[in-house]
């Protein structure tokens, strides 16, 4: 039955009768309205409700309003208990069609009375929010993998305000973070940023926000402030995102403090054995790769009379060996920094300033650098003109030097590890990947194991940097090296072979059988979304190619076997297959590729 809307209380009944078409009003409204008799049965309904429920007004009037929710005794409570209160607002239910499609709504309903005050029914207004609670879903959703990842990081990594004057207060930081600087997330969140920086750092600050707010990264050294005071030397890199519409910062801070320690053990190690050079009463040189003169103590130059700025970055062959020997000298020099072997010791003559010769026996130890290349020669000797017994303190200077070379090297250890890792994936680099397949290749062909060759490359990569930025392409590199790595077994092999190619060596692997695997590579990727400046996620693809390595084929190789370069090629061809395909596939070579 439909309800008489002038019958309903108000200051001018019969003015607003004739003002204003009641069904009209309903009828207007993008929302469903739907009015209710105090037992629950529908009375009348305006369109926005037929459509919703997907029945006709004729059926729905004098239906059990209730009846069309998913939770009808809760439907039913809450007219109730507008009944009993008079009205509810934002009341939630859920409205099922008769198609089963479900529409989350919230109500408001308050009863409606005649003119002599007496209750006729509810009026109730439905506002759907099916978009509104997924969007909520999916933000709590996306909220929960961020702190996932936040919390496995190993790095430290902190939320803060961000302004064009300071870095502002905390916002959140991860449990790295609180384990590095002795501070809760609770405390955390009520400091301000500014806490954990060392005074000397204030003086950098303007211009690292001014390159943060032009470019939306920076990246620095400095020393953060523990809870119990001590310094700790960090590596940060900072980056400017857009949280709900505020712009603020996200760094990522790593705990260089070993590091530290090395280049401070590696620097003192040199200055010691600089000192030890110039303490003894023999000729100290160092020399670069080059020839020129990088260090020389007092003893060469009171011996010859030049002055220390007159031979200090000079080329030593142009001022102090004879014409007639100066060929051969160089000869010998290059000799020893190309192969890195010096001789044990040798003699020659150098010229003083005034022209005077004086023969000197050499021993030159090879100086390296962090990957055991040779850098440049330390030149030791001893005026031998007048025969002066020096052997006890060659010996010394000689075992001074080594020492200082071991320690050098030692310091040097960790860098060394580095090299072999790509610093922006952390996997390994392409020329420590080639050196770990090469072992694994040579226990395959030894005992006729398997052994397949698995390249990747990210398609288009280059419209994720023109898109996004480069901090955005780095990010996305980063994630993929670690869903690809999650994805891997312990004895696979993963490396970054350049640019937005990745190599993975599969031991005791067939191709048919790193197929599933580069399928659950795919599939990872494929959800990845990076956040970007611009509010949409950067999302990607891959194309990958397999190669398995063929062992005992006489036509390849001197013992009748493949090479992990041959694989590896044959893997980027039919990488590259899949691109021709389309790309966002897998292919075997020698196989027709598939999305």
């Amino acid at each position: 039955m439909a309800i008489d809307q002038g019958s309903i209380r108000s200051g001018h009944p019969r003015e607003s009768r004739a003002a204003v078409d009641p069904r009209a009003l309903m009828e207007a409204s993008l929302d469903p309205l739907v009015t209710i008799s105090p037992d629950g049965t529908i009375t009348d309904v305006n369109r926005a409700t037929v459509k919703a429920t997907g029945v006709p007004r004729s059926r729905l009037i004098g239906s059990d309003f209730a009846s069309y929710f998913t939770e009808p005794d809760r439907a039913r409570a809450g007219y109730e208990r507008v009944l009993a209160e008079g009205s509810v607002r934002d009341y939630p239910l859920r409205l099922r069609s008769v198609s089963g499609k479900l529409m989350d709504v919230e109500y408001n309903a308050s009863v409606y009375r005649d003119a002599a005050g007496e209750c006729l029914g509810v009026f109730a207004s439905a506002r759907d929010v099916t978009d509104r609670n997924r969007a909520e879903r999916d933000l709590m959703e996306s909220e929960a993998r961020y702190w996932l990842v936040l919390e496995n990081a190993s790095d430290a990594i902190y939320v803060h305000e961000f302004s064009p004057t300071g870095p502002g207060h905390f916002i959140d930081a991860n449990l790295r973070a609180s384990k590095m600087l002795g501070y809760s997330r609770e405390e955390f969140r009520e400091m301000g940023v500014s806490a954990i920086d060392v005074p000397e750092h204030a003086a950098r600050l303007p211009a690292i926000m001014a390159q943060l707010a032009s470019t939306g990264s920076a990246r620095f050294e400095t020393e953060h402030l523990a809870k119990d005071g001590t310094r700790v030397p960090v590596e940060v890199g900072v980056g400017l995102f857009d949280m709900h519409g505020t712009p603020t910062v996200l760094s990522i801070v790593r705990d260089i403090s070993e590091r530290k320690h090395a280049e401070q053990a590696v620097a003192e190690s040199e200055r010691h054995f600089r000192e030890t050079l110039e303490d003894v009463d023999l000729i100290a040189v160092i020399l670069d790769a080059d020839g020129r003169v990088t260090f020389c103590n007092d003893f060469l130059l009171q011996l010859t009379s030049w002055r220390r700025e007159e031979v200090v970055g000079k080329d030593w062959f142009a001022i102090f060996p004879p014409e007639t020997t100066r060929e051969r000298d160089k000869r010998t020099f290059s000799a020893t920094v190309e192969s890195g072997r010096a001789p044990f010791r040798y003699e020659s003559v150098i010229v003083t300033r005034y022209g005077g010769e004086r023969l000197i026996g050499w021993n030159t130890p090879v100086l390296r650098d962090h990957q055991g290349k040779p850098m440049g020669v330390i030149y030791i000797g001893d005026d031998i003109t007048e025969r002066r017994h020096v052997e006890e303190q060659l010996r010394r200077i000689k075992a001074e030097a080594d020492e200082a070379n071991r320690a050098l090297e030692g310091g040097l250890a960790r860098e060394q590890q580095l090299a072999r890792t790509d610093t922006l994936t952390g996997v390994s680099n392409r020329r420590h990947w080639f050196d770990l397949a090469e072992h694994e290749f040579d226990v395959a062909a030894r005992y006729r194991h398997p052994l397949s060759v698995m390249m990747f490359d990210i398609d288009k990569f280059k419209l994720v940097n023109d898109a996004f930025g480069h901090a955005v392409g780095d990010r996305m590199l980063e994630r993929i090296a670690q869903v690809a790595s999650a994805e891997l077994r312990s004895a696979d092999v993963i490396g970054r072979y350049g640019g937005e190619e990745f190599v993975v060596a599969l031991p005791m692997t067939t191709a048919q059988q790193a197929y599933p695997i580069a399928q659950r590579i795919l599939a990872a990727v494929d959800a990845i979304r990076v956040k970007t400046p611009k509010g949409r996620a950067a999302v990607a693809t891959l194309s990958i190619g397999i190669a398995e390595a063929v062992l005992g084929r006489p036509a390849e190789g001197a013992d009748g076997n493949d090479s992990i370069s041959h694989a590896v090629q044959r893997a980027d061809d039919a990488m590259y297959a899949v691109k021709a395909a389309g790309r966002n596939g897998i292919s075997i070579y020698g196989a027709t590729p598939s999305a």
